[in-house]
């Protein structure tokens, strides 16, 4: 059963003010990332807990949280059937958190971190693991706010993030990277998807960065992004690979490709 060591300010009651949506803390009909600042305030204990409804967040930290790992928070939630009017927040609070398997988002659900420095998600041996984090037939997932780095994969094909048949995707103020020395990394696979990208910043590693992000039947929007790629290895590698997607709009963002192998070429877009 989900505890609720939400620290002293989330001891208090917890009455509900909202039939419905209720991971709409601040009752106005929605839920956004106004929602989100609210809990960030009530978990420092700035705000009264009584006055919101917090049975729809799960709270990740070291210590005194419902969780350690975001990837079991991401577990529980899928366990609680997430819908339309039943959201859930998946609060990181600050530090350095080391999964070994994948963070599996439902649908309805937002991973929310304190900034991409303050909140970091390792990937640590992901031993026959697909990605890091992945959502898949889940519509309305987003993701903000904080880090997303492998860093001990073994010798073995994978993603960052892998994203496949989601509608109303929100990735934002994320950093998307590998820290992997062996392997061969894909940054982020967009699959089948829609929704929208702002204020990324991807870059890889050490190891194989074939792909930055590669995009099969989507249609996204990039808002602020930039991606780096420096390979020193013998091999392609691509920036941004597009195949059969509906419409891709790349708004004030930057690719930077560079391969430093002889003779082995470094494509900005492929499509």
């Amino acid at each position: 059963m989900k505890s609720c060591l939400f620290t002293l300010a989330l001891l208090l009651s917890l009455a509900p003010v909202l039939a419905g949506n209720r991971a709409d803390v601040n009752a106005d009909q929605v839920v956004n990332a106004a929602d989100t600042v609210l809990l960030a305030n009530i978990v420092a204990g700035n705000l009264d807990a009584a006055d919101y409804n917090l049975e729809t967040v799960a709270l990740v930290a070291p210590q005194g949280g419902d969780f350690t790992n975001p990837a079991d928070a991401a577990d529980w939630v899928t366990a609680q059937s997430p819908g339309p009017a039943h959201r859930f927040v998946i609060l990181v609070t600050p530090g350095e958190y080391t999964v070994n398997r994948t963070i599996d988002l439902p649908a309805y659900t937002t991973l929310q971190g304190y900034g991409r420095r303050a909140t970091r998600i390792l990937g640590g041996s992901l031993v026959e693991e697909f990605a890091l984090l992945e959502a898949s037939f889940a519509d309305q997932v987003a993701v903000r706010d904080l880090t997303l780095c492998t860093v001990d994969v073994g010798d073995q094909n994978y993603y960052v993030v892998s994203i496949n048949q989601c509608a109303g995707l929100v990735l934002e103020g994320l950093d998307i990277t590998t820290n992997a020395s062996q392997g061969n990394c894909w940054l982020m696979m967009l699959q089948n998807s829609s929704g929208d990208c702002r204020n990324l910043e991807l870059t890889d590693g050490p190891g194989l960065s074939e792909v930055g992000i590669y995009m099969y039947g989507s249609q996204f929007n990039f808002d602020h992004c930039q991606l780096k790629m420096t390979n020193s290895h013998n091999m392609p590698i691509y920036g941004l690979f597009v195949e059969g997607c509906m419409g891709v709009i790349w708004r004030d963002s930057r690719i930077s490709v560079r391969n430093q192998a002889s003779g082995y070429k470094a494509t900005s877009v492929a499509v």
